[in-house]
């Protein structure tokens, strides 16, 4: 090629380069900023949250996989950010909450305000937080055929408890599982929770997760998979100093409920065999 040639390939590739810098061709939507927000529960607990809003990446108009993200104790939505804004690039409609007497949510009616006093009653009323979080994620147009929930600690116990029971959420994530959190049992519930993919992300030095993560994955009906990494990080601290963890959580769930998911089975009831 001689020089003169070559100078006109770098300026055409730098004006097709700024056309889509314009906005031309096929290029995806820019990415919306994070929209805080607030709900009810049916107890009367008021929810904080933010919205971080997807759109598909063709442009299409087809509605995008939602995911409601819950914290652990202690934590708040805010320790979501990194993971929230990686899952938006990527195609997926987030809403992370503060659990009822965390951060900007208060509790439910007859319910303690401290969470210090919760017991294992209490706590089980998380549950009521993500149904009603599932619904804001529906109303912000998420596809209700592609629902996934991801949960850090006590929030991934919490999720699990829930899914068993709500087969709308076809994926689950528990990011540094503990088989008793608080008294409530996660071996009980993964059995309740049937065919549906599950992922256990641990960190090795987490003695406790990363051996409660290889025994979900035994007695787990359906599919189930552990991602272990190293150090000792817990909860959403193990992704923020990860961000292999985060790219591998959302490819699986891309599989599970994004655009390269499959059909899912049938449900199959707990206790049956696969």
């Amino acid at each position: 090629m001689t020089t003169p040639n070559r100078r006109q390939v770098l300026l055409l590739a730098a004006l097709c380069l700024l056309m889509l810098a314009k906005g031309c061709g096929d290029s995806p939507p820019a990415r919306r900023a994070p929209e805080d927000l607030t709900f009810h529960t049916e107890d009367g607990a008021e929810i904080g949250a933010t919205l971080y809003s997807a759109v598909s990446p063709r442009g299409d108009g087809v509605r995008p996989p939602g995911l409601v993200l819950v914290h652990g104790l202690g934590g708040r939505r805010g320790h979501w950010d990194v993971f929230a804004r990686r899952a938006q690039e990527a195609g997926f409609q987030s809403l992370a909450i503060d659990m009822r007497a965390h951060g900007d949510s208060s509790t439910g009616d007859d319910q303690p305000s401290r969470r210090q006093d919760f017991d294992r009653e209490d706590w089980l009323r998380v549950t009521q937080d993500i149904r009603a979080a599932k619904e804001i994620l529906l109303e912000h147009g998420s596809d209700p055929d592609n629902l996934g929930l991801v949960g850090a600690s006590l929030g991934g116990t919490l999720a699990l408890r829930h899914a068993q029971d709500d087969w709308d959420f076809h994926a689950l994530v528990m990011v540094s599982p503990g088989l008793d959190y608080q008294g409530i049992n996660a071996e009980e519930a993964i059995v309740e929770y049937g065919n549906r993919p599950s992922l256990f992300v641990t960190a090795r030095g987490d003695s406790y997760s990363a051996t409660s993560a290889q025994e979900l994955k035994r007695i787990a009906p359906g599919q189930a998979e552990v991602r272990e990494y190293r150090g000792t990080a817990h909860g959403t601290d193990l992704l923020d100093t990860s961000p292999q963890a985060i790219q591998q959580v959302l490819l699986w769930l891309s599989q599970i409920i994004g655009d390269e998911a499959v059909e899912l089975p049938d449900r199959i009831p707990a206790g049956a065999t696969l």
